[in-house]
Order: C-alpha cells, then structure tokens, then sequence
C-alpha cells in the first residue's frame, strides 16, 4: 500500500502538499475515493513546484529513503511546513529543527512526532509562496524587486502595475538581468484583476500621492499589503487606512526598514533592559545628494510628494529615532530651508518624548552621498545605529570603545513582510506607525511655518 510507513506514525494528522492535488490523491489511499482505514489523517495541500523539491527530502526520510514516494511535494507536519530544506532539515539525523517548529518537534526520519492541532490559518500562508502584484516599479520598486527575485522560494511575481514605458523597460531589462521571466504589465490593479489576475499582496511603490488610494483598492480587493514609506500624505489618511485594516482584517505592513530591521529591534531590547542605563537624549542626521537628484521629478512637486528631505529620505530618520526613543513626541521645534525648491530641503529639528528626553534631528538634502546615523545617549553608555538600521554599536563605562552587536541576518523588507505574513514574527511596521509619523510631520511643518514650538 502506498506510504505503508506514514501509517506507522503516531501523528494524528498529516498535510502532504502538492502541486497537483487531483493527481496524487489517489496515492494517499487504498484506492479512488476510499478513506484510509488506519493510520494519521491525511489530507492533500496545493503548493507550488518549488516547495515540491523540499518534500521528497522529508518524504524520503520517513519510508528511510527505500523508495522514490508518489508524492514529491512540501508537507505541512504538526502545524509547521518546511520550506528550505537546507534551513529546516537535516537528512542524516534528528538534529534538524530549525525556525519553523517547536522546541520539542523532533525529526520526521525519527518517528517521534508530536499530534498536531488544528492546522492554523498562518501555516496555510507558508505552505506556499505569496502571489504579489507590484504597483509601481520605478526605482525603489526596482530595489524590492531584485531582492524579491532573489527569494523565489517564498515569492512569486504575478502581475505589474506601471503607466511608465521607460519604468517597464528597466523593469524588464531587470527580470532579464535575473534571468526571469517578466510578468505582464497593467495600468490599473483593476485591470489586472479583469484580466484574471489572482495575488494574495501588493507592493506599493507609486508616488506618495497615490499611496491611499493604492492600498484601499488592494485591501478591498482582499490583498495583504507592503507600501513604501511614507505610508501616506497625511494624518487623515492614515486613519482611513487605519479604519479599513480594521473593517477588512488584512494586512499592512509600512516599509520603513529600520523598523523591519534586527538592529533596531535589538537596540530596543537592550534600550528596555537598561544596556546604557537611563536615556538621556537622542540625535540624529543624514545628508544626501538629494536635491539635485530630484530636480524635475515629481519627488520636488509638494501636491504628489507631500514634502521635501525631511518628508522623503528624512522619514527614516524620524521613524527610527521615534522607534528608539519608546514613547510619543510632546513638542517640537523645526527651521526648514528649501534652498529655492518647492520642498524643504534642509532641515532642523529638535523636541522632547512625552517624559522628557530631548531629541535633535538634522537633514542635509542639498549634500553628497546618503549617509545616516543615530545615536542613543544614557547615563551608562551610548548605543549607534543608523536611520536604515544598517549597523549597531554599543559602548558604556566599562567598555569607552564602539564594539559591534551580532546580529540575525535579514532578506530585507520584503523578506521581513514574507515572516510577517507567515506569522513568524509580529508586525514590527503596522498603519498606527504610519499615522504617528504624519502626525509628528504635521507637527514640524506647523513649528516651520509659525516660527514657535508647536505641542502634541
């Protein structure tokens, strides 16, 4: 009988994925149509061929790799799912768990395998890959891009949205570069759909403008959603967003890479347990060649950007530094130059967190390069990183020199929407971070435009 072992297994349930469910289901009982009369309950999962090559290494080491099993496809064990056999298994011993499993979930090829509950609706997301549309692929949807090309285990690139001929060229001569296949192009994410098009997320790269009505059309339309910081042009917005996550019950994920990051979520760790003793203050800056990049582009048009520096490359910095300081902002002061733009350009900032702790932000747009950095003040130490949550260094009084902090790798934003998703990780980035950022902005373009400090 066909996975005469599986029936040895004191599991009580078994989801054996496939890329063809209609196919195999007849090797996973006695004959069409029959329920298996002992054994676990087995029930078919579809999945896409990636995942089929990670299951004949699992299947193989439950029948003792004796023979080639009928179904070689991912399977889903005790609610966890395997989907790279290099990060989740080991073939030649029980030492093989890894991120997706519980502690004491021990290897298939041992037999000892923990009955599962209900399979939860978070393990049916990393059974296969996220099906995502792309609206937008100008130049950062292009950076998401590349790396998503790199993660095609857990990703897959169904559909385009750019009006942009010169865009969709260069998005084309990319997914050559990567030596895949380039999926159609629309105008619209209604068209997309129209034309049959089915995703379970969009990526959100359009102008800022565009941003609300990007993400309302894709949460109505039942799509997870990753968009490009800022999230929105306003406060107002950001609560209409907020109000249709709620009524919708997807999910949004803001594309701040600091808050995606293992820095900035370690440096908060050692923040909380007092690594460097009681915060005192926080600066930060960041320079770039921003304004001649940006001349005659829509990011120096304050109706589709919503704001120069501060509001484009500057929101990480402000995120980041909110991020750290734990608390909300109860005033600020800022100086905004436009250096003859329509945008500020240069900018000054400083304030205090609802307990007091006084923070100081400089923007340099008309500079060189792109550089930031952060830095936390206590009165035990000093903790660095920067506004992208690029690297973490501590020091304190024991130790007056910077000393690197090991960090967990990370596939970047989209990699960290994917775990997100998966349920492996909470949502570091949700709208509520979205909306506090357009109300601090709002707050340092009242300061700018009143010449006073301006309260919460």
């Amino acid at each position: 009988m066909p996975f005469q072992e599986l029936d040895e297994l004191p599991a009580k349930r078994l989801l054996v994925g496939t890329h063809n469910p209609d196919r195999h289901r007849g090797a996973l009982f006695q004959s069409e149509g029959n329920q298996r009369q002992h054994g676990p309950q087995i029930d078919l999962l579809s999945v896409g061929r990636d995942e089929c090559n990670v299951a004949r290494v699992i299947v193989d080491g439950l029948d003792n790799r004796r023979r080639r099993p009928a179904v070689n496809a991912g399977s889903v064990l005790n609610g966890g799912v395997a989907l790279n056999h290099e990060d989740v298994f080991s073939r030649d011993g029980p030492d093989c768990q890894r991120r997706f499993f519980p502690e004491d979930w021990t290897s298939p090829a041992t037999t000892r395998i923990k009955p599962p509950g209900p399979v939860p609706p978070e393990v049916l997301h990393m059974a296969r890959r996220t099906r995502v549309v792309c609206i937008g692929t100008g130049g950062f949807a292009r950076y998401h891009l590349q790396s998503m090309l790199d993660q095609t285990r857990t990703t897959e690139i169904v559909g385009l949205v750019e009006i942009g001929e010169a865009s969709r060229e260069a998005t084309r001569v990319l997914f050559a570069k990567k030596q895949a296949a380039c999926p159609a192009f629309y105008c619209s994410l209604a068209e997309f759909i129209a034309d049959g098009g089915a995703a379970d997320a969009s990526l959100i790269c359009t102008p800022h403008k565009y941003h609300f009505e990007n993400v309302r059309d894709s949460l109505l339309n039942g799509l997870d959603v990753l968009v490009e910081k800022p999230m929105v042009m306003n406060a107002a917005e950001a609560r209409r967003l907020i109000d249709l996550r709620d009524k919708t019950g997807k999910l949004v994920v803001v594309g701040f890479p600091g808050s995606l990051s293992p820095a900035v979520k370690k440096a908060k760790e050692l923040l909380r347990a007092g690594a460097i003793g009681k915060v005192t203050a926080v600066t930060a800056w960041v320079h770039q060649a921003w304004k001649t990049a940006t001349v005659g582009k829509w990011r120096q048009d304050p109706v589709i950007s919503g704001g120069g520096f501060l509001f484009d490359t500057g929101s990480h910095m402000i995120n980041t530094v909110v991020e750290l300081l734990g608390e909300d902002v109860a005033e600020v002061s800022a100086v905004l130059d436009n250096c003859g733009t329509p945008v500020e350009i240069n900018a000054a900032v400083g304030g205090r967190s609802t307990s007091g702790i006084m923070f100081s932000l400089g923007a340099a747009g008309d500079s060189i390069q792109c550089i930031s950095d952060v830095m936390v003040f206590g009165e035990a130490g000093v903790l660095q990183t920067g506004i992208w949550g690029e690297r973490l260094n501590v020091k304190t009084k024991a130790k007056p020199e910077f000393k690197p902090v090991t960090l967990p790798k990370s596939l970047g934003v989209w990699g960290q929407f994917v775990k997100v998703r998966q349920g492996r990780m909470d949502n570091p980035c949700p709208p509520e971070i979205g909306l506090r950022f357009a109300r601090l902005m709002d707050m340092i373009y009242a300061s700018a435009r009143k010449g006073r400090v301006v309260k919460a």
